[in-house]
């Protein structure tokens, strides 16, 4: 059942034929609001307090996902920065191998191969070093956006 409308004309009887029609074209058409019977208006209560709770469960959805969302995002942050610093260890580690076997090469005491293997193994970590930087930066800007930052 569609909305009821009633035409208000305030002195709808008093104004000859010819006004009248005159008058109800220009009439201003408002709802009809019926008189609350206990019942329906109890009930209007009991769903509006429903939607309410239903609006607080989803408030509240969001926020532990917006913490969930922020946890996550540094743990992330945490473990690259542990994968990082240890690249950067194994990239001195290497720097310093390849150097011994430059010097052991240049006496004689090794083959060329195991020079080339070093400084494979030595790009081979540089290369992981870089993405770990990169996936660092990323992983703060997911922090940063995670805790309401505008990116």
């Amino acid at each position: 059942i569609g909305p009821i409308f009633k035409m208000i004309l305030g002195f709808n009887d008093f104004v000859n034929p010819a006004c009248k029609q005159s008058l109800k074209q220009r009439a201003i058409w408002i709802p009809k609001v019926s008189r609350v019977s206990g019942v329906g208006f109890r009930g209007n209560i009991r769903v509006q307090e429903e939607r309410a709770e239903q609006a607080l469960l989803a408030y509240r959805q969001t926020i532990l996902m917006a913490l969930a969302e922020v946890e996550s995002a540094t743990l992330s942050y945490n473990q690259e920065q542990v994968r990082l610093e240890a690249l950067q260890g194994a990239v001195e580690a290497t720097s310093e191998a390849v150097h011994l076997v430059l010097v052991q090469y240049n006496t004689g005491l090794t083959d060329f191969i195991n020079v080339m293997l070093m400084q494979g193994n030595l790009l081979l970590l540089q290369d992981q070093l870089v993405s770990s930087e990169a996936q660092l930066i990323i992983d703060l800007i997911v922090l940063y956006k995670a805790m309401g930052g505008g990116w």
